[in-house]
């Protein structure tokens, strides 16, 4: 029998700030193998030297920044160094919060046996080292594209809204005498920085990612009664939890408070319980733990024979991902709670503390880029198809004729032109030949090669098909009508409520957002946002606002003497400032200009945008 240690080291580094690197291992049973006459083998610890635990700073290229690990295969009385094999030792990333390792093409580096010394290894974080670990995966398109290249990249917007990602790296493949040396895992930081997502949080309000306001407010007394449940205690205390059940379980991402009652039995008097005589703890599956501060992160109402635990606190990041929560009550601080069992004096809870969210990547331009939308949060088993996640699509043809207009093909009277696109016959647009959607790595990919191709020389190229029209053969465009605009994918997934009549149901430590009337709050907006929470905006949205602008007087931050960004501002109203350039007169798709340039006056805008906002 063994039982489950963490083990946390503290590396104090001089002029540099202390990182916990956190060794998931098995800890013997040293009195039973004794009895069998098993003898001790070698354990591996592990101090990573790295501030902040960051091991590369990525802006365009991922840059070391002098981090190491130490290695150290710690030899009980009695072991033989010999008996030592360090022949198949392996760094590999393995599972964690914020990622899927699928993300990348082999993130392992092996341990040359030959450069193990008295037990000890070093292994520098440098660029052969990084990029073993960290190179991400693309997915192809259509070969015959020049766009044709997309997938998992580093987010210019920068990790967690903080510009940090988050990795577990295991040692593995060591063994003592045959036997293996138990896998030790530790954690590592990528930090990015680039620019932040301040343009996107203008126009992804409060309701969309909701945002905590309960610090002015405090938390709601209320009995068990009016908050519409009731308990009858006997013997035994009875715990009652009310909150939003959209999930079956609390939730902590969201602002509405939890309220956990718990109604004593006869006998026991719990009016002198405070705060500080309970503890709520949070307990993430990779070893993360959070111990809530009491008055502040929740708040509790005593009563002689009922107790409110109030839980306004909200988890607002996308790692850790809270599972699970354990409430324990003090029983010094009760009267008459001799005879109560123990393990009655603590309630353990699953729990919800991250909505299930998507990260774009690959190219989005006008030359129809592969298109990945990343999310995290569906219980991998219940996502089988992008089908699930995504509407369908569906195109159109037509004839572009000398005055600009638009005839449309339709197969009424055996093949004919029509004037309006509602009156023309659709085809399914999500196959290799058009779209090319699939599914794979747990991502949704959208290949768009039915959008028209921008040319170097300003011409424009279309997807063509050739029909009968009026009893002779004509060479089609095709053009996506229903879903697709050529800049944007609005409306184009599934809301929530619609994934979980598909099948899908959020992973452990997850929830749904509530956005399913999204369109319908936003519609105003002129950037179209999907149901799902987007990683970037998170930590820019008003009433938030812990990004990288740590000094707003400049718009500008820095990490260790980097500048990590700049910031790219809308005007106050949700819309794009104001500049003239000839190439963006009334186009609203503005990625065609952009690509080819900055045009003249943006800049120019977007600073006074910031500055106004800035100076509210």
């Amino acid at each position: 029998m063994k039982r489950k240690k963490v083990v946390a080291c503290l590396i104090m580094l001089a002029m540099t700030s202390a990182f916990a690197v956190h060794a998931y291992a098995e800890e013997p049973d040293t009195a039973a193998e004794a009895e069998q006459g098993v003898a001790e083998i070698p354990t591996l610890n592990v101090s990573l030297h790295a501030s902040e635990g960051v091991v590369t700073a990525i802006h365009r290229d991922k840059v070391p920044t002098g981090a190491y690990v130490e290695f150290t295969l710690e030899m009980p009385e009695g072991t033989n160094s010999a008996l030592l094999d360090t022949e198949n030792a392996v760094v590999r990333m393995t599972a964690g919060d914020g990622y899927r390792v699928e993300e990348f093409v082999d993130p392992s580096v092996a341990l040359d046996s030959a450069s193990w010394s008295d037990g000890k290894y070093v292994l520098n974080f440098d660029e052969e080292v990084l990029e073993s670990l960290f190179e991400r995966v693309q997915v192809q398109g259509s070969e015959s594209e020049v766009h044709s290249v997309g997938g998992p990249s580093w987010s210019q917007f920068g990790g967690n809204g903080n510009g940090q990602y988050f990795y577990n790296l295991t040692v593995s493949g060591i063994t003592y005498d045959g036997a293996p040396i138990e896998d030790t895992t530790f954690r590592v930081c990528c930090y990015c920085y680039d620019r932040d997502a301040s343009d996107k949080a203008r126009i992804t309000l409060e309701k969309y990612v909701n945002v905590y306001d309960y610090q002015e407010n405090g938390a709601e007394a209320r009995t068990l009664e009016e908050a519409g449940g009731s308990a009858n205690a006997e013997s035994e205390p009875v715990w009652t939890w009310i909150g939003d059940d959209s999930e079956e379980k609390p939730i902590l991402c969201d602002t509405e408070q939890d309220d956990f009652y718990i109604s004593w039995p006869e006998g026991v008097d719990a009016s002198g319980l405070t705060a500080s005589d309970i503890s709520v703890t949070l307990y993430g599956q990779y070893g993360d733990e959070l111990k809530l501060t009491p008055d502040c992160d929740y708040y509790v109402y005593a009563g002689e024979s009922e107790t409110q635990i109030a839980l306004p606190f909200v988890h607002m990041a996308f790692t850790p991902v809270y599972t699970d929560m354990a409430v324990s009550v003090d029983p010094s601080a009760l009267s008459g709670a001799e005879g109560l069992n123990e393990e009655s004096l603590t309630q353990n809870y699953d729990v919800a503390s991250v909505y299930v969210y998507q990260i774009q990547f690959g190219g989005l331009n006008p030359n129809g880029a592969v298109l990945v939308y990343q999310f995290y949060g569906f219980d991998d088993d219940s996502l089988t198809d992008w089908s699930q996640i995504l509407h369908g699509f569906e195109y159109a043809l037509f004839v572009e004729q000398e005055d600009g207009s638009r005839l449309y093909y339709s197969e009424e009277n055996g093949g004919s032109l029509v004037e309006s696109i509602d009156d023309a016959s659709t085809y399914d647009a999500t196959g290799a030949e058009d779209l090319n959607i699939r599914f794979v790595m747990g991502q949704a990919v959208i290949y768009d090669t039915t959008s028209c191709i921008e040319n170097e020389d300003g011409t424009v190229t279309y997807r063509t098909e050739t029909k009968t029209v009026d009893g002779e053969e004509m060479v089609l465009n095709k053009v996506i009508c229903k879903g697709w605009d050529g800049n944007d994918l609005r409306g184009v997934q599934y809301s929530p409520s619609e994934a979980r009549a598909n099948g899908l149901r959020p992973a452990r430590g997850f929830a749904f957002p509530p956005t399913d009337d999204f369109f319908e709050k936003y519609e105003a907006y002129s950037y179209g946002h999907d149901y799902w929470v987007e990683h970037s905006m998170w930590p820019w949205v008003e009433g938030i606002e812990i990004g990288w602008l740590t000094d707003p007087s400049d718009g500008k931050a820095n990490w260790n003497g980097e500048e990590k960004g700049f910031g790219f501002e809308y005007a106050g109203d949700g819309y794009y400032p104001d500049w003239t350039a000839p190439e963006a007169q009334e186009v609203e798709n503005w990625w065609p200009w952009l690509r080819s340039g900055d045009p003249e006056g943006m800049w120019e805008a977007v600073d006074a945008a910031k500055e106004a906002a800035y100076g509210k």
